[in-house]
């Protein structure tokens, strides 16, 4: 890994069982949740897809793996992600991150 910020594009609802997780070494480094729900205005913006950062600061320069994952969603819950890109600044729509967790 050559840059310290992960950027990605996303929607999805706040739940204890949906996050994107950072491996090294096929182990997890990194947990991160978001709610791209929470921003949106009207019913339109809710099926936007938002700008999300996860810094990878504590694993540069180390191979890593992205795993979206999904133990249990609810009628209605989905998530969608994609455009994944190593950059060298974040690029993060305000107010979608719920947590991150250095595992």
């Amino acid at each position: 890994m050559t840059n310290p910020f992960l950027n990605f594009q996303i929607i999805s609802y706040y739940s204890p069982y949906i996050y994107v997780e950072i491996l090294k070494n096929n182990t997890p480094a990194i947990k991160a949740y978001f709610n791209t729900y929470r921003i949106s205005n009207s019913s339109n913006q809710t099926f936007m897809l938002r700008n999300a950062t996860i810094p990878l600061t504590t694993l540069y320069g180390k191979t890593v793996q992205i795993r979206l994952v999904v133990n249990e969603v609810e009628q209605h819950e989905y998530v969608v992600a994609g455009d994944f890109r190593l950059s060298s600044v974040p690029n993060q729509q305000p107010g979608i991150l719920e947590n991150i967790t250095i595992v």
